[in-house]
């Protein structure tokens, strides 16, 4: 049963006009973190251990039907063999929040690397950047980079952390 913090929550995300699914992956995702930290509060897990663990491998998914056309326009066009292509395709995806996008384009930029293609992620911003670098599963044909740095607008910084805002 729901906390009452989360039933608030989740009537506050419904006046906001959020959809049911992302309700849903805002309760999971709080769901989770909830057991995070009571795990973390009774000594069954070790912070700087979770924080060391990286994702070696994908997870096997049910790809909704939008989500498993995105897959397979992505690996159609890893398989178009043109003489006049000068540089690579470009895939531009958009939805709403919760709609999966992030899941998809980990999966999609792994099955292309294993592929043998080369796969740069743009992000606007480097708190993006970290979440990829998070889900990856390490692989030298993958680079997630910032806009600005991919297309040399200005020089990629190495650990650059944002400015915090003054309160």
């Amino acid at each position: 049963m729901p906390s009452w913090f989360l039933r608030n929550v989740i009537r506050d995300l419904l006046c906001r006009g959020f959809t049911q699914n992302q309700i849903t992956t805002f309760a999971y995702r709080f769901f989770a973190t909830q057991r995070l930290l009571m795990q973390l509060k009774a000594g069954t897990l070790n912070s700087i251990e979770w924080n060391l663990k990286r994702c070696t491998e994908l997870p096997s998914r049910t790809w909704s039907p939008e989500q498993q056309r995105a897959l397979d326009v992505i690996a159609g066009a890893l398989n178009v063999c043109d003489a006049n292509d000068r540089g690579g395709r470009f895939f531009v995806m958009e939805g709403t929040p919760g709609s999966g996008k992030t899941e998809v384009l980990v999966h999609a930029a792994t099955r292309a690397a294993m592929d043998g293609a080369d796969v740069l992620i743009c992000c606007p911003c480097c708190q993006l950047i970290t979440i990829y670098k998070e889900r990856l599963p390490p692989s030298a044909k993958i680079v997630v980079s910032s806009i600005h740095s991919a297309w040399r607008i200005r020089e990629a910084q190495q650990g650059y952390d944002p400015p915090l805002a003054q309160l």
